[in-house]
């Protein structure tokens, strides 16, 4: 009577749950720098955005200070020499990007 061999060893399951767990730990880190580089672009943006605003609102106005408000974060643009510079100070600490952005007009 012939044996029939169907499936896999349980050393070869091991084997490959093994090169996954590996493959897991080294990605998890390379996910994370992205997403903390997806995170300050995201404020970057957020910052242009506000002080683009702002130099509208200045022109149209006069106003030398403009607030928004995006995903929590406080971000309020203010120029002190009649417009030359714009700083764009955010109120809340970063993940790892600056918590102040200055603009030259």
């Amino acid at each position: 009577m012939k044996r029939n061999k169907k499936g896999f060893t349980l050393a070869e399951l091991l084997i490959v749950v093994a090169i996954i767990a590996i493959l897991v730990v080294i990605a998890i880190p390379v996910f994370n720098n992205s997403l903390d580089k997806a995170k300050i672009a995201t404020e970057q943006a957020n910052a242009r955005a506000t002080y683009a605003e702002a130099v509208t609102t200045y022109l149209l106005d006069g106003t030398a200070t403009t607030t928004k408000t995006y995903d929590s974060i406080k971000y309020t643009a203010k120029t002190e020499d009649n417009g030359a510079t714009w700083t764009v100070t955010l109120s809340e600490g970063t993940v790892k990007g600056p918590s102040s952005y200055s603009f030259p007009n």
